[in-house]
């Protein structure tokens, strides 16, 4: 499929799973297009396989928001509750930003398809590289607390990644059982709650 967009301007699309072997293919959710370049708010998600000549497309493409912007930021220090309030792609989102401003590298993995592990992220310290996997549990009860047996989960993941350590992160609290789990893994298992996040958040505003 084709879009038109100018006289000079045509965008080429790939609806579905099917890939074209030419061109890389980057997933978008393309919103308000038709054929004639027409509002159509209920287009499906879009591959986007191959744009040529294209000067005047990003027109058309939302416009991603950098989960740690300033002002995203203060919005959410002011109101904590926003952390519930988003969803758990979002707030995935969030957690890779904290990181990236921590100087650490990351590599989000497919959603739906991670095994339990949200992403990787890895840091040069002293010379040395440090790799980790990163579970994200988001949660819209801000009085559910994330279990031992999550915790557990993402030890054993942490096996088959062969990584630095773990960390299990979320909008909530621990129960204590999961601390005092994670207390005895030592330098292999680390914790972050809401007020841990809401303290890096602090941080990155410096």
């Amino acid at each position: 499929m084709e879009f038109k967009i100018g006289p000079d301007t045509v965008i080429y699309f790939d609806v579905g799973s099917r890939v074209r072997p030419s061109g890389e293919s980057v997933l978008l959710r393309i919103l308000g297009l038709d054929r004639s370049g027409n509002c159509a708010p209920d287009l499906p998600e879009i591959n986007l396989v191959r744009a040529a000549n294209v000067p005047g497309a990003a027109r058309f493409l939302p416009k991603k928001v950098d989960p740690l912007c300033p002002e995203a930021i203060q919005e959410i220090l002011d109101n904590p509750g926003k952390l519930y309030q988003m969803d758990g792609h979002q707030f995935e989102d969030l957690v890779a930003g904290i990181c990236r401003n921590r100087g650490y590298t990351v590599t989000q993995t497919k959603r739906s398809h991670d095994g339990g592990v949200d992403m990787v992220i890895e840091k040069t310290i002293d010379g040395m590289r440090h790799t980790y996997i990163v579970q994200c549990k988001h949660v819209e009860n801000p009085r559910r607390r994330i279990g031992v047996r999550v915790a557990r989960e993402l030890m054993g993941a942490l096996q088959e990644w062969c990584t630095t350590a773990a960390i299990l992160v979320t909008n909530a609290l621990f129960t204590r059982d999961a601390l005092q789990y994670a207390a005895r893994q030592a330098s292999r298992l680390f914790c972050w709650d809401r007020f841990g996040l809401l303290g890096l958040m602090k941080a990155a505003l410096r």
